[in-house]
């Protein structure tokens, strides 16, 4: 019987085999089932706090056969200063899997630490907020009293249109306030 075989249970009414020499990395990584077991991180606490840059270190080297891409090639990366990790990655990564793709799931596996431990985040782009572009205002979702007061009162002028009542609405409009900083 062959690992995948054993793995997801094919061809036997035996449930699967989930002990450490038959799990997802081997075969995964396409390595022998010993060769996963060596390429895995040394193990640490689960309740031992970790910072990002640790986690997904030890997921690209999950991924990577038990190769691990030096700290500073993992930080550039994630500053955006250099490209070599990718090269990395699909040089070490499995033969049918592209660098980006062995650093996507790194990233998603070192997004989901262990939960009630207070372990270090990386700020996420999403959610910083865009800057607003030149011609465009940021303006609140419901019309405030003041806005509704000012496209009243320039409706009231001679010669009024829409145009000027709108100005005159934005005008009114409350600033947005700042983002708010994360701790």
């Amino acid at each position: 019987m062959s690992n995948l075989e054993r793995f997801v249970g094919i061809g036997t009414d035996k449930p699967r085999d989930t002990s450490p020499t038959h799990c997802a990395p081997s075969l995964i990584v396409g390595t022998t089932d010993a060769a996963a077991i060596e390429a895995r991180p040394e193990p640490e606490a689960w309740d031992t706090p970790t910072t990002w840059l640790q986690r997904f270190g030890d997921a690209l080297q999950l991924l990577c056969g038990g190769n691990r891409p030096p700290d500073e090639t993992m930080t550039a990366w994630a500053d955006k200063t250099s490209e070599e990790l990718q090269s990395f990655a699909a040089s070490h990564g499995p033969a049918w899997a592209q660098g980006l793709g062995v650093i996507d799931a790194a990233h998603i596996l070192a997004d989901q630490p262990t939960e009630g431990v207070e372990h270090e985040h990386r700020a996420l782009e999403a959610q910083q907020v865009p800057a607003v572009p030149e011609g465009w205002v940021l303006v609140p979702v419901k019309l405030t009293r003041e806005m509704a007061m000012a496209w009243k009162q320039a409706g009231e002028v001679a010669m009024s249109t829409n145009s000027t009542r709108y100005a005159a609405m934005l005008n009114a409009a409350p600033t947005a306030p700042a983002p708010k900083e994360k701790p």
